[in-house]
């Protein structure tokens, strides 16, 4: 009916006018924040298993995870890439819950040594991993929000990479 009709484009008026007060708050910068913001939400995928992700790439490039048998869900997670993926998306509170989201998958999927690695595929880990900058990450969300819970959640996994 028109009057549902609406409605949506009055419900979507608002979220766009909303999302638009935000990117205010980056003055100059607020191109910037919109441009950074929107490649990083183009790679949110929802996987049943694991949650939201930040794939650095969706599929499976260079027959990296050979165990894949069906492109309903591959990709691959890159250590630092995935890091800032999750710093970036809660840079504002609109973000948080999925750059924790994103925070989480990484840094829980560490390898048996301990480290996050450099490269992980849903049945392929790398064997090596780069300097930990998930803590720093941890501490910036800390900072931000004070959300203990997530400290919690993922110190020890943290100081596992060490």
């Amino acid at each position: 009916s028109a009057s549902h009709a609406a409605r949506i484009r009055a419900t979507l008026r608002a979220a766009w006018e909303a999302e638009q007060a935000r990117y205010g708050a980056y003055g100059e910068h607020a191109e910037v924040k919109m441009a950074v913001q929107a490649g990083a939400m183009w790679n949110l995928v929802y996987n049943p298993l694991e949650s939201v992700i930040a794939p650095v790439i969706r599929g499976n490039p260079w027959g990296w995870d050979p165990a894949v048998l069906s492109d309903d869900w591959p990709y691959v997670l890159f250590d630092w890439d995935t890091h800032f993926a999750a710093l970036m998306l809660s840079l504002d509170a609109a973000g948080k819950e999925l750059g924790y989201s994103v925070l989480i998958q990484v840094v829980k999927a560490k390898s048996a040594e301990g480290f996050v690695p450099n490269g992980y595929a849903p049945t392929r880990k790398s064997t090596h991993s780069q300097p930990p900058v998930g803590s720093k990450v941890l501490l910036e969300m800390y900072r931000r929000y004070r959300d203990l819970w997530l400290v919690e959640l993922l110190l020890d996994d943290l100081l596992d990479w060490f």
